[in-house]
């Protein structure tokens, strides 16, 4: 094996060794030494030169290993998912895709909610019953098929798929099934106050309700003709 011994100006020496099975290669050296931090490098021909390392940020690039493939960046739509892909935020802020699998530990929004068949739009906080052309209706005054109140902002729809046919009169609408949710009230409610339907898609407070007649019970205390307060659904 060939090597070159750099040999101290005092004591000890550097060696160099050529590979065992070395390629015949001459290595030409820079006329001058670098600057701190540069590093030799070839240009592939056997000239050495000085230069310094890249940093910082990694340049632009069009797509992002994933395990062993490649992925492309795609900003969708909140009703589609480009398969394949990496999701980006769109301008908003907001993430989307076709279905998110995973575990939620909290909610943004207070009520958990489902979609029914209406016979009508019907504005949030808007007590329905069972019944009607379709599956939900506006309620009577106390009513026992009392069905929910139309939901602000609900944490969580189930049954979001839900389709209807405008053309036969359906609309869908997502009522709260339990939480917290505003409600149209009329008369005098006390916190803890037992809600029935007052008719009219509206709320009142009940000493003695039906069975089945109670949408939930009143958070906050009102003292006006007409309204809106808050209640919970769900707690009889």
């Amino acid at each position: 094996m060939a090597t070159v011994k750099l040999l101290g100006s005092t004591s000890g020496y550097t060696e160099l060794a050529a590979a065992s099975a070395a390629t015949p290669t001459t290595y030409t050296l820079p006329a001058a030494d670098g600057t701190s931090g540069q590093v030799l490098a070839t240009n592939g021909s056997g000239t050495l030169s000085w230069t310094t390392p890249a940093s910082g940020t990694a340049p632009q690039a069009d797509t992002l290993k994933v395990g062993s493939s490649y992925r492309s960046a795609s900003v969708d739509v909140a009703s589609n998912g480009t398969p394949n892909t990496v999701a980006v935020r769109d301008v908003d802020g907001n993430l989307n895709a076709t279905l998110f699998q995973g575990e939620a530990t909290s909610s943004r929004y207070a009520d958990l909610a489902e979609k029914y068949v209406a016979d009508g739009q019907y504005e949030p906080g808007t007590v329905l019953m069972f019944g009607g052309a379709h599956e939900v209706t506006l309620a009577d005054e106390d009513t026992p098929r009392v069905a929910g109140v139309v939901s602000y902002n609900p944490g969580f729809i189930m049954n979001s798929q839900l389709e209807c046919s405008v053309s036969l009169g359906q609309r869908t609408a997502v009522l709260a099934l339990t939480g917290r949710v505003p409600v149209g009230v009329y008369g005098k409610v006390r916190k803890g106050d037992l809600m029935v339907s007052a008719g009219n898609g509206r709320a009142k407070a009940s000493a003695d309700p039906k069975m089945g007649s109670v949408i939930g019970k009143a958070l906050e205390d009102f003292d006006g003709e007409e309204g809106v307060i808050e209640i919970v659904v769900g707690r009889l």
